[in-house]
């Protein structure tokens, strides 16, 4: 499937280039899809929804404004096993050629991220108990993302998504009576999102 993406995004320019009266996408699109997120160092695979604004900027050229959600088992072991839970808020810019049954687009923008961990109940009770963690967060976070994707009979799309992300881990620590310590990791949540999707025209 990746090698598919690919070697169809490397052929953009031996698709025709519909005119405008023939363009191969809708004016405005709400693009919904679902799909499974590749293993980083924090967390296992996971499932990723999304939905996104589609708009038609100027043949060929498109913006979209994205949110997603994802979640995924924190490893155990160099970091306290739990769950994972993420937004994803981002806006990319994206050129596409194609024909009227299929369209192969490529994509970059900018995301904003926000991760979510929750430890499980006895481990952070265990951590409590024996270093004085109290709470896990991570903070708002900017990156970058890449998009290959191929759409069908202009509904129907396979698409590869590439994430960049640095967050930093907070762990806070109680020390004494009102008294705390904080500390950050800074730590590298690069991912592969493989998902499909299917787009709701809203102007055509």
């Amino acid at each position: 499937m990746l090698a598919l993406l690919i070697a169809s995004w490397m052929t953009l320019p031996l698709y025709p280039l519909n005119p405008p009266d023939l363009d191969t996408l809708n004016s405005m699109n709400l693009h919904l899809s679902v799909g499974v997120e590749s293993p980083n160092r924090i967390h296992e695979f996971g499932p990723n929804l999304g939905i996104d604004y589609e708009l038609l900027i100027q043949h060929p050229y498109l913006v979209r404004l994205t949110f997603d959600y994802r979640y995924g088992r924190i490893k155990a072991g160099e970091y306290p096993a739990g769950q994972l839970h993420s937004t994803q808020y981002g806006t990319d810019f994206i050129y596409y050629r194609g024909a009227n049954e299929k369209t192969a687009y490529i994509g970059f923008g900018a995301v904003l991220v926000k991760n979510f961990p929750v430890i499980d109940r006895d481990v952070a009770d265990e951590l409590l108990q024996s270093e004085g963690v109290t709470d896990y967060s991570m903070k708002w976070r900017f990156g970058y993302r890449i998009t290959l994707g191929l759409r069908f009979s202009k509904l129907y799309s396979i698409e590869i998504g590439i994430t960049e992300i640095s967050p930093f881990l907070q762990t806070t620590r109680s020390l004494d009576n009102e008294v705390y310590a904080i500390t950050t990791e800074q730590v590298r949540m690069n991912a592969i999102r493989l998902s499909i999707g299917y787009s709701i025209p809203l102007k055509m």
